[in-house]
């Protein structure tokens, strides 16, 4: 390695393409100039991102294999270090050896671990030594030899396992074949060493026993020269074609934690044996088994950057490209901030996809595709990112590797799913005319179940690919290439449209009517049906497949003597005729208001890091749930527009609205079902109209009929003057804000708010049980225009409540940073709503008896006490920037729903003020309207008193506790931590410590009419005024307070029976679940109980 304590100055990249110019930038980033280099035919768009840019002295890949002269185009340009990126050089020790031979320095791995780790038969012989499990293998010394290598291989395992061929010094995919019978062990063996001939030395080959159904999942490792290692988060990469990977996911989702932890232990042992500097990935292989199994095997290390980093790096939140050059430069882990003992964890969930040039035909081929790149749309919008070095005009060499471009997506909330709505809409966006892609492919996969849950393995396309495949080879050659004499005729596409399925092949008859292929917009499926009797000519397109209006999708021939119906006439399966209009009118309709009918719109919301309504929706509810009513209505402007006008720049008249499900995974149709909501902000910027108020009406009116909760996205600006076709003088009489807030306490009520939101949607925003608003929200009773109307003066629409503002006065209930928290943030609270859950963990309980010092003065975070108490995960506070001197919480305890109503120690010693007051007061109406049992954690010296808090009218707001307490029909329990003193400890109880269900104290708690101090100092005042020093009035006085404290400490309390326990802390949990499972109800509708309080 590299001279340790020198920075680079500058670096040579020995790479191309999209990996070369992340590498500049990483550089860049770090004050290093860089040498970019480039072939003669290639003119790789990388070269001009370069300090300098220098052309190489040959051609093709072999350019990027030229250990000698690269080492002297180094030396040439000054470079005191080489890049080498993946691939090509990455993990070459013989170049590595060189360049250090002239004092250069190689970003990677010393020789010695690229020789370890690029020969796999050694890499897997360390691994067994170190008890790390690997699969059976059988080294092959020769050609002559393969068949018996196999044989003996065979012979171990049994008959009926597979073995597959593997070069020892390959990578990226290549050199891997699996074998099908011993005759072809020889040809096998051929073209394993084949496909390493170029961009790789070496020739060593062995078998190893084959996994047909296992995910594969690597760790990655950061080490640096002083014998650190740190782990950097998973990966899972099991959606490969021909060993390569299409897809990966950040960090691998459903793996055991002790199989994680386990990966991680190993893959730390196997670099620390190595003694690995810079970067490697473990490679493991995780076979299909039982739930809870640990079973895995270790396959491969690479010491170098993978292609697939860019997901771990959206997913953790590091550089690695970074992290590499510094480590290369001698810089420790600790100096980089990363903390062995203490690796990043995951922030929410990354999807890379390689989107390359090649396509996939009917019967399974991957066909590599050439051409130039006439035009190029690449995918925008917030946690989304393009490493590509694509550009207009660029001719693709066919001698190198196809990848055009990686996508990757992140979303920090919303899990898997989220991750794959985005990464669906970013792969939708990204277009390039002139190259064929498998962009159809990934969404293809995308849309598949089994990449969600986990049953996705290295060998599932390979598969699915070959089934097709072979249903396409049944056809004999006759068959397909017959009747090919007629008229050719083609079906091109209507719409924009994605393939759902092709119910014919090549060489099919077709009576006519007879469907070819069915293609889905709008969530809509449309049969595309031939026109006349004919045979299928060819089949351009496959399932998966984006088209656009007038794409080719078939070649019919027209039969010579038509047979069946004429053409256009209904169908025995009652498809769409070709004469429908009416029908076909219908679909166009409801292809005008979804989003891809509206891309100005659509881009515009992206680039500010928005979502549109719709895609909240989906974000919302589980595909295919949500059933819009009034989706047809268009603003009432028709005499100032035409209709076509309308249709195409009012859809939905701006609000969207009906049924979905949500949190379907969780719970049954019955409790999953709501109500939603959303104002379009893209349409007429969300204002409310006449038909958009007239769907309120009818959906607030469903709600209450069918008793369904209601998520309300209320972005928008109010009402709406410009509206024309009704005659209405004020507006006055619009019924939604009394049907609205007669839903209060009936059902739950969610408001969400990203963005602006003024007069009318913050009148209803203000209505929800909960307002959910992102950090650069505006909320506000009247917009700029309202406020400058009214000579209130003139400002500007982010100067007007920003939810900073709104989170700290407490409107806002929850702040989150985006469009996709928001909406996970509303899934998460409604579930609360929705019924218990039967799968949770607990903390251990013994924990909480060190969270309340024995010290009776020094202080504690309450939160630790709620977290601990509660099932892991599960708090979610309410209101957190209001009311510091109260913590408002729903959790889960055994699964069940809890309000828990927490005195804050750290805020005026737990005293209770006013905002205090209502916060609880509020919180408590909300727990009792939808049955949700109460926890009491009462830490309290009373309420709040002195001349300033009386100006805060305190005397109402304080018996506003009293009278809710007084009228709560919810289980309630008091468990006092510590003081309960005077009318605030009997607040924090109902009103009295006889109203819960039970009143307990753990051994650090202490009551009193009032607190101890004050008692005292009242009680004894002339004892301590006649001290004759204030040593001897000190001393009194603690006196006085230790033997108060033994008269009101918990125990004695208990001994005269005023509370009811005094509990270990660690039974607490134990003594609420007790009483829960006792109970007939559970939480969910209102019950009559009147409405929540706003305030």
């Amino acid at each position: 390695m590299v001279s340790k304590r020198l920075g680079f100055s500058r670096i040579l990249i020995a790479n191309r393409s999209e990996v070369a110019l992340r590498i500049a930038d990483a550089a860049s980033q770090l004050g290093i100039e860089t040498v970019t280099v480039y072939t003669r035919s290639e003119g790789s768009q990388h070269s001009g991102h370069g300090d300098l840019h220098v052309e190489l002295a040959s051609d093709g890949p072999a350019a990027y294999l030229d250990e000698q002269s690269l080492l002297d185009l180094a030396k040439r340009t000054g470079s005191d270090a080489v890049h080498p990126g993946y691939g090509f050089l990455s993990e070459s020790s013989s170049f590595c050896r060189l360049l250090q031979g002239e004092g250069i320095g190689f970003i990677g791995s010393p020789p010695e671990v690229l020789d370890l780790f690029g020969d796999k038969p050694r890499a897997k012989a360390l691994a067994m030594s170190l008890g790390v499990p690997i699969l059976e293998t059988a080294l092959i010394k020769e050609r002559s030899s393969a068949k018996l290598a196999v044989s003996g291989l065979l012979a171990e395992l049994g008959s009926s396992e597979q073995i597959v061929l593997k070069a020892s010094n390959g990578g990226g995919g290549r050199g891997i074949r699996i074998l099908g019978t011993d005759d072809q062990v020889e040809a096998v063996y051929d073209a394993v060493r084949a496909e390493v001939s170029v961009g790789f030395s070496g020739d060593g080959v062995f078998a190893e026993r084959y996994l047909p159904k296992a995910r594969h999942v690597e760790i990655q490792i950061a080490a640096d020269a002083y014998g650190n290692v740190v782990a950097l988060g998973s990966r899972d990469c099991s959606v490969q074609r021909r060993n390569q990977k299409l897809i990966e996911i950040a960090p691998a989702q459903g793996i055991p934690p002790a199989m994680e932890d386990q990966l991680v232990a190993e893959s730390i042992t196997l670099a620390r044996s190595a003694r690995l500097e810079g970067l490697c990935t473990f490679e493991f292989l995780v076979p299909a088994g039982e739930a809870g199994s640990l079973e895995h095997y270790f396959v491969e290390a690479n010491p170098r950057l993978q292609v697939e980093h860019g997901v771990t790096e959206e997913a953790y939140g590091v550089d690695l490209v970074q992290t590499q050059i510094r480590l290369a430069e001698g810089a420790s882990l600790v100096e980089l901030g990363f903390d062995p003992d203490m690796p990043p964890t995951p922030d929410g969930v990354a999807i890379e996809v390689r989107i390359t040039a090649e396509s996939v035909t009917i019967d399974g081929r991957f066909i590599a595709a050439g051409g130039t790149v006439e035009d190029l749309t690449l995918a925008t919008g917030a946690g989304i990112r393009i490493d590509s070095d694509l550009r207009k005009g660029m001719v693709l060499d066919g001698r190198f590797d196809p990848l055009l471009g990686k996508l990757i997506v992140h979303c920090r909330t919303g899990g898997i799913r989220a991750a794959v709505v985005r990464m669906t809409r970013a792969l939708s966006q990204f277009s390039v005319v002139g190259v064929e892609s498998n962009t159809a492919l990934l969404m293809a996969l995308l849309s598949d179940q089994d990449l969600e849950n986990g049953n996705f393995y290295t060998s599932t396309l390979e598969k699915r690919l070959a089934d097709q495949a072979d249903g396409y080879r049944d056809l004999s050659s006759d068959d397909r290439s017959s009747a090919l004499d007629g008229e050719i005729v083609e079906i091109r596409a209507e719409m924009a449209a994605t393939v759902v399925s092709v119910a014919v092949l090549p060489g099919d008859f077709l009576p006519a009517g007879g469907e070819i292929l069915v293609v889905e917009s709008m969530k809509m499926h449309h049969g595309m049906h031939a026109p006349f009797s004919a045979t299928i000519a060819e089949v351009r397109v496959r399932p998966g497949q984006v088209v656009r209006v007038g794409e080719l999708l078939a070649l019919l021939v027209r039969a010579e003597s038509e047979s069946g119906s004429e053409a256009g006439l209904d169908n025995a399966d009652g498809e769409l005729r070709s004469d429908r209009r009416d029908i076909a009118e219908l679909m166009e309709r409801r292809r005008s208001i979804s989003d891809s009918s509206r891309l100005e719109a659509v881009s515009s919301r992206h680039q500010q890091g928005r979502n549109t309504a719709r895609e909240n929706l989906d974000l919302l509810c589980e595909a295919e749930s949500f059933v819009e009513l009034g989706g047809l209505a268009i603003a009432s402007q028709r005499q100032r527009r035409t209709v076509q006008d309308l249709i195409s720049k009012t859809p939905a008249d701006g609000l969207i609205g009906g049924i979905g499900r949500i949190n379907s995974e969780l719970f049954p149709a019955e409790r999953s079902s709501a109500i939603v909501v959303s104002y379009d902000y893209t349409v007429l910027a969300g204002t409310q109209g006449y038909q958009g108020h007239r769907k309120k009406d009818r959906l607030f009116e469903l709600a209450e009929r069918l008793k369904l909760p209601v998520v309300l996205f209320a972005e928008g600006g109010g009402g709406r003057p410009g509206d024309t076709d009704s005659y209405v003088i004020t507006g006055l009489e619009t019924m939604a804000f009394a049907l609205f807030a007669s839903l209060s306490g009936v059902v739950p009520l969610v408001g969400v708010v990203s963005g602006r939101c003024f007069a009318g949607n913050a009148a209803l925003l203000g209505i929800c049980d909960v307002i959910i608003s992102t950090e650069h929200s505006n909320i506000g009773m009247g917009g700029p225009a309202m406020i400058e109307g009214g000579g209130l003066g003139v400002f500007g629409p982010d100067d007007i409540g920003p939810a900073s503002l709104q989170y700290s006065n407490g409107v806002v209930d929850l702040l989150v940073p985006d469009d996709d928290a928001a909406v996970a943030m509303a899934k998460r609270y409604l579930s609360y709503f929705q019924g218990p859950l039967h799968q949770f963990a607990a903390d251990d309980q013994t924990q909480l008896r060190n969270v309340v010092p024995q010290n009776r003065l020094r202080s504690y975070d309450v939160r630790t006490v709620i977290s601990l108490l509660s099932d892991v995960g599960s708090v979610m506070e309410l209101r957190a920037g209001f009311g510091h001197g109260m913590v408002t919480s729903l959790v889960r305890i055994g699964g069940h729903s809890v309000g828990v109503i927490a005195n804050n120690p750290r805020h005026l010693g737990g005293a209770i003020d006013a905002t205090a007051a209502d916060k609880a007061a509020r919180f408590m109406k909300l727990c009792n309207g939808f049955s949700i049992p109460i926890l009491f954690l009462c830490d309290t010296p009373g309420f709040m008193v002195g001349p300033a808090a009386e100006a805060e009218g305190q005397v109402r707001r304080f018996a506003k506790m009293f009278t809710v307490g007084a009228a709560l029909e919810v289980p309630f329990f008091t468990v006092a931590l510590r003081k309960g003193y005077g009318l605030g400890a009997q607040a924090m109880a109902g009103g009295s410590f006889r109203a819960p269900i039970f009143t307990v104290g753990w051994p650090t708690a202490e009551f009193g009419g009032m607190g101890l101090e004050g008692a005292v100092r009242l009680g004894y005042r002339k004892e301590l005024e006649a001290a004759t020093t204030d040593e001897e009035r000190e001393e009194l006085f603690n006196n006085l307070i230790a033997k108060a404290y033994e008269n009101s400490k918990a125990l004695n309390v208990a001994s005269n029976f005023e509370i009811d326990d005094v509990i270990d802390p660690s039974e607490t949990r134990d003594r609420i679940l007790a009483f829960l499972a006792s109970r007939t109800g559970e939480s969910g509708l209102g019950r009559g109980r009147g409405s929540i309080d706003p305030w």
